[in-house]
């Protein structure tokens, strides 16, 4: 939603293809292909031929949570280990990160990777209600449609959004997932007016 904001195109790529559990996380991203996000399986160990040639001639920023590859795939990118790769923590069950600050790799004359370091949740109080609601591009079709001007797609009668979601063209998921960040993010604002607060956490659905 931040990259759609920021009119970033965003890749979904998922990493450990090697691993039996593999085809159960790639079905569980179609909702996102039918949006239109380009989605790609690839291992950051053995193959990272289908992430190349999206990296042509652009600076690419990698971002995710701790343990997801990040390092390893900077790694095989650049054929060297020049980003530090932890161990995973056996008790919590994700990556002990050891990228601490961003750090980009020249990979040709036209094109980099930035190396992030990993999240656990990500801020999106800088945007507005009408922001946030644009950042859903299956949502774009149907704003605009509803019987109130200001209609933020709660529970408003008239509204174009919530009838898509019920008719399936929308992902009653993803409706969820904008209402709850609606709300949290009126909840921030109203304890922060001046904008001074700790960012709205956005968890994918």
């Amino acid at each position: 939603m931040a990259c759609e904001a920021a009119g970033i195109p965003a890749i979904i790529a998922l990493n450990k293809s090697d691993l039996p559990e593999h085809a159960d996380s790639r079905r569980s991203l179609e909702a996102w292909e039918k949006i239109g996000y380009t989605v790609i399986s690839m291992s950051a160990k053995f193959d990272t031929a289908s992430l190349t040639p999206l990296l042509e001639g652009k600076i690419t920023l990698l971002v995710g949570q701790s343990g997801m590859g990040k390092s390893k795939t900077v790694n095989a990118l650049v054929m060297n280990e020049v980003a530090r790769v932890g161990e995973i923590s056996a008790s919590l069950g994700i990556g002990t990160h050891t990228t601490t600050f961003s750090r980009m790799f020249r990979l040709d004359r036209d094109a980099a990777i930035v190396d992030t370091p990993g999240f656990q949740s990500f801020g999106l109080f800088h945007l507005t209600e009408a922001q946030i609601a644009e950042a859903m591009p299956e949502f774009r079709p149907f704003i605009g449609s509803c019987k109130f001007n200001d209609c933020a797609h709660l529970n408003e009668p008239g509204c174009a959004v919530i009838a898509a979601a019920g008719k399936g063209v929308i992902s009653a998921a993803r409706l969820s997932f904008y209402q709850v960040l609606i709300e949290q993010h009126r909840e921030l604002h109203d304890q922060h007016p001046t904008g001074n607060a700790d960012p709205c956490p956005a968890r994918s659905p």
